[in-house]
């Protein structure tokens, strides 16, 4: 065997070790449902709807507990326009 091929050997050998690696880690944290947080995900706070008002201003509405804010925001500020207390029912979950 030449060094050359010695070299495409361990090549080989990592890289089936690397993916088998990943897909173990993969399967583990599917099998145990690990909590990974996501982008967009809150238990608290719900963004329910963004509107585009101008070129980078935007309205968003947000549910935070038992609020709803509505926010104004452009790419350097964010400022509150008005805060809605929430009734029973009236909630969109």
């Amino acid at each position: 065997m030449t060094l050359f091929e010695g070299q495409v050997v361990k090549f080989l050998l990592t890289s089936f070790f690397a993916i088998f690696l990943l897909i173990a880690v993969y399967y583990l944290i599917n099998k145990f449902n690990f909590y990974l947080p996501r982008a967009g995900k809150s238990r608290y706070i719900k963004l329910l709807e963004v509107l585009p008002v101008g070129k980078d201003f935007y309205l968003a509405l947000v549910e935070v507990g038992e609020d709803r804010l509505l926010l104004a925001f452009t790419n350097s500020s964010v400022k509150l326009i008005k805060e809605f207390k929430v009734k029973d029912g009236d909630s969109d979950s």
